[in-house]
């Protein structure tokens, strides 16, 4: 008997190192930046937040347990700077209704991440491989937010639902 529960034991310790694991988070704060439109691809280009948990306004490194999903989009360029209703697929270029996949480009990280803490004393970032985000907006501005992405080996899954203020800032001056 007890051989048995210490080969459970490390198969469940396997499990967690060679298996995905998915997540499930309902967003406790969300941030929306418009930051112009690419002068390569013609896209509007943002910067979108969902976070569960407390996280630095400058950083967006968590200040709490939790985890943040750091989204660069790119959208059609639309009459406002209020973040489109669309489908956006993860990618390696910049096309429209998409969010650029992350990659490291020497010692900076570029593109759309995934930031985990356990304990809010520092924050792991981990480059989204893959993934989905549905925004939908109705009539009286009410968002329904959807997001599951891929990202060191994991699957985290954000929901939200309720306003989202777009702020504007010009593409050198954010903190991405």
């Amino acid at each position: 008997m007890i051989m048995f529960a210490g080969l459970f034991q490390s198969c469940s310790s396997v499990n967690d190192l060679y298996f995905n694991r998915e997540y499930y988070y309902d967003a406790e704060g969300v941030f929306s930046n418009y930051r112009g439109i690419d002068d390569d691809s013609g896209n509007a280009v943002y910067d979108f937040v969902l976070s569960h948990g407390r996280v630095d306004d400058e950083s967006y490194d968590l200040v709490s347990s939790g985890v943040v999903l750091i989204f660069r989009l790119y959208a059609p360029v639309g009459e406002s700077t209020s973040l489109p209703s669309g489908t956006y697929k993860g990618s390696d270029d910049e096309g429209v209704y998409s969010f650029l996949l992350g990659e490291k480009e020497g010692d900076e990280i570029v593109g759309s991440v995934v930031k985990s803490s356990r304990d809010g004393s520092s924050s792991k970032t981990y480059l989204m491989d893959s993934g989905t985000l549905e925004i939908a907006v109705d009539d009286e501005g009410i968002y329904t937010v959807s997001a599951s992405v891929e990202a060191n080996s994991s699957i985290y899954n954000f929901e939200y639902s309720g306003k989202i203020t777009t702020f504007a800032y010009a593409i050198g001056d954010a903190w991405f």
